[in-house]
């Protein structure tokens, strides 16, 4: 009892201090991965627009996305006219009007607003109706599945020290796949009632800034990385954690950290990580981080403290955890084309041969990004080849699996694969954006849960070997705002597969399609 009240005074007096040492006035909420001003600064960074290394730690805060998109409008004659009218309008979006002075038609619109002295409060409105299909010639059921979200957004400033995110929303879905599902180390939760089935989500945080300090408490998406599309260590996709997230910024330097919770039932699970990020010149990034998972046991002081190099104090405590290391490189080679590489290691050895033995497992994530390529303005094109070694992400307790909510906390891919990914992008428009996309996938045996044992797995990591399960996928589709913040779109994709789900010559053909409607208002 005194230990647990020793933690509560300690977090206590943390947020006392934090709110009484801000100073910065800022819009602290983050903005979701999903939404269209990413990929606008991700083509805006190769341009070499802006020169930082924000977009390595997503997601960002709506006063750091405001920030670059004032240096990208300075710049704007190097854009195309679709982009730059997409940054004019996100400019305008990621802009809110001081306390106690009217929205204009230039603000975005909101719900609604309250405006008292130095504190704002805006709430909103989204929602999402997608009908998506299923076809395949090998045996697979055919299925159609409507899903229907609808949720809110609040978010709002306490003067001009501390800051507040909230997001929530509930989906419906009908159709084959709809169905019951409580345990939450296999997936979402789901509730079924009747022929529908329900999911929902939130997110909710406290946070805020001094001079060179950010801090966020609470529960909120977390990735980084120099993928553009997929990450190693902490993905573009994985669900939202209970966390407190440090960075101390300088212009050159970043130290970021983190402590969050994981999904568990009957075990008390952990990650934890910090990264530094170097800014070695306007042309080269360089980042280097530890992350690790933990538990069967409350929380772990010396993981608590951030700047402990955790692969020793691993070791320390007994060589109970998945501890693991890593670094991704960013080279701006000329404006318009950038090369990226994320190395992450899962365990190490000197002791044995690194290429072969299977418990020195590596990951690799690399490409390409060329944007306006031939000088087409309206163009992009971005090509990655990622390879994962077997056992990768696993480990012998399930309780230091790296995952959450049954899924990989990095890439999806899973271990025992490769899979190299070409995708087109064209913009001809503010509101248009195109995409046409090739993938080629090979998964051997393995997944995140499987534990390696010698009797029947050997010395040797075996990458792919036995039956090998590959598809080849072909892809096209449509996003396009009719209105601001009203999208309508389209997916469609082709995937031929070989050896389907490791049953030797299980052939055949598949084809996914997807409608959607979108707005946020």
């Amino acid at each position: 009892m005194l230990k647990q009240t020793v933690k509560i005074n300690f977090t206590i007096f943390i947020l006392i201090f934090l709110f009484l040492t801000c100073s910065a006035s800022a819009q602290v909420a983050t903005v979701n991965l999903q939404h269209q001003v990413y990929p606008l600064l991700q083509k805006a960074e190769t341009l070499q627009l802006f020169s930082s290394y924000s977009l390595r730690l997503l997601p960002l805060s709506r006063s750091q996305i405001r920030l670059i998109l004032w240096e990208i409008n300075e710049k704007k004659d190097q854009l195309s006219p679709a982009d730059a009218q997409l940054a004019h309008q996100m400019l305008q979006e990621f802009s809110d009007p001081e306390p106690d002075v009217a929205l204009t038609r230039d603000h975005d619109r909101h719900i609604y607003r309250l405006s008292e002295g130095e504190t704002q409060f805006f709430f909103d409105l989204f929602g999402d109706q997608n009908f998506a299909f299923r076809r395949s010639d090998f045996g697979l059921k055919d299925n159609e599945i409507s899903e229907t979200t609808m949720g809110g957004e609040l978010r709002g400033m306490f003067g001009r020290r501390l800051g507040f995110g909230a997001h929530a929303f509930n989906t419906m879905i009908r159709g084959a796949n709809s169905q019951e599902q409580f345990d939450v180390n296999s997936g979402k939760i789901s509730v079924q009632v009747g022929e529908s089935a329900f999911t929902d989500q939130a997110t909710g945080y406290l946070a805020g800034k001094f001079g060179r300090f950010h801090f966020l408490a609470g529960r909120d998406y977390l990735s980084w990385g120099s993928g553009l599309d997929d990450r190693l260590a902490l993905g573009l996709s994985t669900q939202p954690m209970d966390l407190i997230r440090l960075n101390l910024d300088f212009r050159k330097l970043r130290f970021s950290y983190f402590h969050a919770n994981l999904s568990g039932v009957a075990t008390q699970r952990y990650l934890i990580g910090h990264r530094l990020d170097f800014l070695l010149s306007k042309r080269v990034q360089l980042a280097l981080y530890e992350t690790l998972v933990y538990g069967n046991r409350d929380r772990e002081w010396s993981y608590l403290n951030p700047i402990l190099p955790y692969h020793v104090m691993e070791h320390q405590l007994g060589d109970l955890d998945n501890n693991m290391l890593g670094g991704d490189l960013s080279l701006f080679l000329h404006p318009g084309l950038r090369a990226f590489l994320e190395i992450f290691v899962d365990d190490f050895s000197s002791d044995f041969a690194l290429g072969t033995h299977w418990g020195n497992k590596i990951a690799i994530h690399s490409g390409f990004h060329w944007a306006a390529p031939f000088h087409f303005s309206e163009f992009e094109v971005k090509g990655t080849y990622t390879r994962i070694d077997p056992w990768f992400y696993t480990h012998n307790d399930s309780a230091n699996v790296y995952s959450h909510y049954g899924e990989s906390l990095g890439s999806k891919l899973g271990p025992n694969a490769d899979r190299v990914r070409f995708r087109l992008y064209y913009q001809p428009h503010r509101d248009s954006r195109w995409e046409l996309r090739y993938a080629f996938v090979r998964k051997g045996r393995g997944t995140i849960t499987d534990q390696h044992t010698y009797e029947d797995d050997g010395r040797f990591k075996k990458f792919l070997h036995g039956t090998v399960e590959k598809n080849s996928e072909f892809g096209l589709g449509l996003r396009q705002q009719f209105i601001r913040d009203l999208f309508l779109g389209f997916d469609l994709t082709f995937r031929k597969w070989h050896n389907y789900a490791l049953e030797k010559n299980r052939n055949g053909v598949e084809r996914f399609g997807q409608f959607y409607l979108r707005f946020n208002y």
